[in-house]
């Protein structure tokens, strides 16, 4: 199997479980970081999978990050190629946005564990098929978007209704953070300590402190997540 391209935005947000899964499977994951990598963008014919990960930065703000249309237009071209895609955090809202939909401000910021509760068609889903109805993830996110033309509506929260959707049979945005691994959502922390000074700590599920304990339990579920994306990769391989 070709490799699989992660386009990761601030070294803090990395792949995560999602490489240990590929480790596992034999499949190799290479990293580009932006925006200094851009320069240099291989053939997505060379890949067999596209993933854009998270970040602090909003879809919107090219005035400061004039390289986010560069990517928001490699998304593009990786869909018109048939490249399989998987968006998560921020890569869910550039992900919506390649496709048209408009990325704008939440009513208010979503930081911490809370419940993503799975929508008919989410449980009929093959990713998520088995899956609680109710799954506790991790969230760190200020925007949502609108929906993209012809997508499915997988997974909502209270306060971000699209939280997953699915676009044809093989681009997937998700909102929430399935990628983590003991220690990341502490390093979060530590990195956007004034945005949690602003806010006055995580808006949904408490403080940080037993996150540890919550990455273990949503482990086996976003190992299942995984694994089945890349089943399905391999699938249009």
């Amino acid at each position: 199997m070709l490799p699989l391209l992660v386009l990761r935005h601030v070294e803090w947000q990395g792949p995560g479980l999602l490489a240990e899964v590929a480790a596992v499977r034999g499949i190799e994951v290479r990293i580009a970081d932006l925006p200094h990598d851009l320069p240099r963008w291989p053939e997505p014919a060379d890949y067999a999978a596209l993933v854009v990960l998270g970040g602090p930065m909003s879809v919107n703000d090219t005035q400061r990050y004039n390289w986010l249309k560069d990517e928001i237009r490699l998304l593009r071209r990786c869909m018109d190629e048939h490249l399989p895609l998987l968006g998560i955090g921020l890569g869910a809202q550039l992900l919506a946005a390649a496709c048209g939909a408009k990325v704008l401000p939440g009513g208010q910021k979503e930081i911490g564990w809370g419940e993503v509760k799975l929508l008919p068609a989410g449980r009929n889903e093959p990713l998520f098929t088995g899956l609680p109805n109710r799954l506790p993830v991790f969230h760190w996110h200020g925007d949502t978007f609108d929906l993209p033309p012809d997508s499915r509506l997988l997974a909502s929260s209270a306060l971000y209704p699209h939280q997953a959707f699915r676009v044809g049979d093989r681009w997937y945005g998700l909102q929430f953070h399935l990628e983590l691994t003991e220690g990341m959502p502490q390093a979060w922390a530590k990195e956007h300590a004034a945005e949690l000074e602003r806010t006055g700590g995580p808006t949904v599920g408490g403080d940080l402190a037993d996150s540890d304990v919550r990455v273990a339990r949503l482990r086996p579920h976003a190992e299942q997540v995984f694994h089945r994306w890349l089943d399905r990769v391999e699938m249009w391989g």
